[in-house]
Formats: structure tokens, C-alpha cells, sequence
């Protein structure tokens, strides 16, 4: 990620490093997500089958359960850390990722001191990953100076390609008088939505990213577009 990014920054090209950022967090998150899902649900197990035997017992798998748990909170954000930390270094700033990595220690300290009496170990743990987020949205805040991470589509960043055209295109047609939502009935396909609106059953496919013209059902919401098609009722 680091040369790739410092490549586009010396070039001027801001749009490639935006794109190589989200495509970077984006990864992230697919990786990180499953995982933490994993560890959290499977703590128990993977303490005891790695180390409960002899002097370890029962109480010190589940000490150290809590604290794999609490810890497997914070992946994602420690991912999204290192991401973000190298981004700002491809533009030549050291002092942001070092100002948020202040900011989490000092962070992790005071989680430390409030919840290692009430939670113990498991309360360590999850200072670190209270930590991390606060790093993360310090980074987050600074990168601004350098490239934009669009919000929007970082909310849709776990959807596929074509459910995120289809949602950007829902959202277009409160603000487009060409576009309208069509709303499928009982029994209705998309050749009658189609014939309706005097169009092509592969054009409503293509601007609703439908992989098959017989995979609608009753609910969903289709984009229609009309330049050149005949208005009628939603």
C-alpha cells in the first residue's frame, strides 16, 4: 500500500490514492469483520483447546477467553489503523499518525485505570481496542488534509458493486424527474414492468443491476428511467 500511494501522491493523482484507500479499508473490513465474528463466538474453545491442561484450569481458559474476546473487538480498528497510517505516510505526513497514536495510548491508559477493577483482565483487553478506535478516528479526522474518504460510500462498502449502483440510483430518483421508483406488485415480472413503461426488460436489468430478468418478487424496488419511454403510474 505505502509505495503505491506515495506513487499516486508525487504524481498528483489524489482520485487513484482515494480509490486505493477505500479499496484498502474496504479490505479491511472483509477480513477483519469475519475474523472478529470468529474469535468472539469461538474464545471459549480456542482457550481451552490451546492451552487448558496441567496448572491451567477451567478459571484461567475463561480469563483468557475474556481477554481474546475483548481484544477481537478491536481488529477491525486496528486494521483500519494501519491503513490509514501508511496513507498518511505516503503523503509525507509522520505527524498525524504519530498525534493518533498518542492519542490511543493515552486513550488506553485511562480505559485501563476505569475497567481493570470492574472487568479485570477482560477490561485490559478492551482498553486496547477502545484505544484503537479513538486512534482511528483521529486518523480519520486528519486525512482530510490529503484525500477525501467519501462517507457515503464507505456505509455500503461491505455491499456488492451492483447492490451500491442499484441504492445510488434509489437515491437519485427523489432528486432526478427522469428517474422514477417502481414498485413490483404480486405477479408482475420485469417484461410487464417493461411493456409499461414502453422499455426493454434488459435495460430495467441494467440500471437495477439485476443478474437475472426472472429474479424479482413482490416489494422490491426498481429504478425506471424515462427519457423516451412513456410515464405511468408507480
Amino acid at each position: 500500500l505505502l509505495p503505491h500511494i506515495s506513487q499516486l501522491a508525487v504524481a498528483g493523482d489524489t482520485e487513484g490514492a482515494e480509490t486505493l484507500t477505500r479499496f484498502s479499508m474496504k479490505l479491511a473490513l472483509i477480513v477483519t469483520i469475519p475474523a472478529t465474528v470468529g474469535l468472539c463466538m469461538l474464545s471459549r474453545p480456542i482457550a481451552a483447546l490451546l492451552f487448558q491442561r496441567g496448572q491451567f484450569g477451567a478459571e484461567s481458559t475463561r480469563l483468557t477467553a475474556d481477554a481474546l474476546f475483548f481484544f477481537a473487538l478491536g481488529l477491525l480498528f486496528f486494521g483500519l489503523f494501519k491503513v490509514l497510517a501508511q496513507v498518511s505516510f505516503s503523503f509525507h505526513d509522520t505527524v498525524l499518525p504519530f498525534r493518533a497514536a498518542g492519542f490511543a495510548f493515552l486513550g488506553n491508559l485511562v480505559f485501563c485505570l476505569l475497567l481493570s477493577g470492574p472487568m479485570a483482565n477482560g477490561g485490559i483487553a478492551l482498553s486496547a481496542s477502545l484505544g484503537a478506535v479513538l486512534g482511528v478516528a483521529i486518523l480519520i479526522a486528519g486525512i482530510g488534509r490529503h484525500l477525501r474518504i467519501p462517507y457515503r460510500e464507505t456505509r455500503y462498502t461491505l455491499l456488492s458493486r451492483r447492490e451500491y449502483t442499484r441504492r445510488q440510483r434509489l437515491a437519485q430518483a427523489g432528486k432526478d424527474p427522469n428517474i422514477i421508483i417502481h414498485k413490483v406488485r404480486t405477479g408482475e415480472t420485469v417484461s410487464t414492468i417493461a411493456e409499461h413503461y414502453q422499455t426493454r426488460p434488459r435495460m430495467i436489468a441494467a440500471w437495477n443491476g439485476l443478474r437475472s430478468i426472472n429474479r424479482i418478487r413482490a416489494g422490491q424496488k426498481l429504478v425506471i428511467h424515462l427519457q423516451g419511454a412513456g410515464s405511468g403510474s408507480i
